[in-house]
């Protein structure tokens, strides 16, 4: 890759939390969305804002640092959750 994270990209690593780890009943709690990524970095919720989050959660799931969940797995919906990966 040859470039390292941008700085909205290093928040976001320390916002997301770790990997759930599967159980027998894989109940999967504690996952962020990005508008809760937003509201954890302190930025308003503006069309630019989600875009940024959004680009960048996409650059770290490209990476194999963030990990994606569908609405299937974790909650209600289409959107993703995410997590480290």
């Amino acid at each position: 890759m040859g470039r390292g994270l941008s700085a909205m990209q290093k928040h976001i690593l320390e916002i997301l939390p770790p990997r759930p780890q599967a159980d027998v009943a894989f109940k999967i709690d504690g996952l962020q969305r990005p508008r809760e990524i937003i509201l954890a970095l302190g930025l308003p919720n503006t069309n630019s804002n989600r875009a940024a989050v959004s680009r960048s959660l996409a650059r770290l799931c490209k990476r194999g640092l963030a990990l994606a969940w569908t609405g299937e797995v974790c909650s209600q919906g289409r959107g993703y959750s995410y997590s480290k990966s």
